[in-house]
This record gives C-alpha cells, sequence and structure tokens, in this order.
C-alpha cells in the first residue's frame, strides 16, 4: 500500500514526506450497534500520547478521518497539552464538518483510548453544543469483567465478528 502512495505522488510530482496508514477497526464494533445510525452525525476520537484519530460517522459509515501528530515534547511541558490539542481539534474539525453540512451537523462525540485528564475534554467539547462522552462497551462486544475497552477498542474491532455464520475468527485456531 505504501509503495502505491509513494509511485502516485512521484507521478503527480509532489515531494511525499510521510504515509500515515491507521487503523478504524473500530468502526466494525460500532457500526453492528442498533442504535448507532440514530446517533449520526458522530465524532469519534481515539486520544493516544503521541497521536488523537478522529472519525466522522454518518448514515452508519465513516465519512471523513483525520490523524493529528501529537508533539511529545510540547506534551511534557504541560499535563492538560493532550486536552487542549484534542478540544482544538475537535473543535476545528466541527466547523469544517458542520459548514458543510448544515442540515445535519454533528451531534455527538465519543472519546476513547488513553483518557488521561478526559473530564476537561468532555467539558471543554460539551460547550461546543454536542454530547460529549467516553465510547462505552458496545452491547455486541462480551468480554471478562475487568475488560478496559476504551484502551483496546481497535484491536477488539480488528477481530469482531460481523456474522458468525460466515466469519471465522480465532487468532489460536488455523483450518483450510
Amino acid at each position: 500500500i505504501v509503495d502505491s502512495y509513494i509511485n502516485l505522488a512521484s507521478a503527480l510530482g509532489c515531494n511525499l514526506v510521510g504515509v500515515n496508514i491507521s487503523s478504524t477497526c473500530i468502526a466494525r464494533a460500532l457500526q453492528s450497534e442498533a442504535q448507532m445510525k440514530a446517533r449520526c452525525p458522530l465524532m469519534i476520537v481515539q486520544m493516544d500520547g503521541a497521536f488523537l484519530s478522529m472519525s466522522i460517522f454518518n448514515n452508519n459509515m465513516i465519512v471523513f478521518s483525520r490523524f493529528v501528530n501529537v508533539d511529545k515534547n510540547e506534551a511534557r511541558l504541560s499535563d492538560d497539552y493532550l486536552a487542549r490539542t484534542a478540544y482544538d481539534n475537535v473543535f476545528r474539525l466541527m466547523q469544517f464538518y458542520n459548514s458543510q453540512n448544515e442540515e445535519e451537523p454533528i451531534k455527538e462525540v465519543l472519546f476513547y483510548g488513553k483518557l488521561e485528564n478526559s473530564e476537561k475534554v468532555l467539558d471543554a467539547v460539551s460547550k461546543l453544543g454536542v454530547e460529549a462522552s467516553i465510547l462505552n462497551q458496545p452491547t455486541t462486544v462480551t468480554g471478562y469483567a475487568g475488560l478496559d475497552f476504551n484502551a483496546y477498542a481497535n484491536a477488539v474491532g480488528a477481530i469482531y465478528k460481523r456474522n458468525k455464520d460466515t466469519e471465522h475468527i480465532n487468532l489460536l485456531d488455523s483450518f483450510s
């Protein structure tokens, strides 16, 4: 995949300085939720110490994604740097999306991942006129009682089976 992007950039005469490939596996688990479509348009934000991964869902599909690198040096200087960076980027992405979709603005923002200072982010984002909350474990995903779904949401989505009759995912089993 990366070679294809390198070749495309070269053919277009662009100086490619990096390629980001991110996972949106969480979409598989979210799309299985019966009430998901009614919550759209909705933004989900994965917070990590090194990045933010933001996706907007509408009509139960990802319609826009954005990846933001977090400056680790600045993050060390302030304990709320990631929270402020998350708020600033949610604000910008909401402005962009809502300006293009005035009749259907974003209703809700869900956060998952490494959620230090999440109260600050939730309070700030809720002031933008949308519901802001931590992503709950979907009812279609089961695990042991202490599972921290937010920390492993993309991994859970990667192995999530939408149709148990046609999809076989067992990392401990192999068959032909």
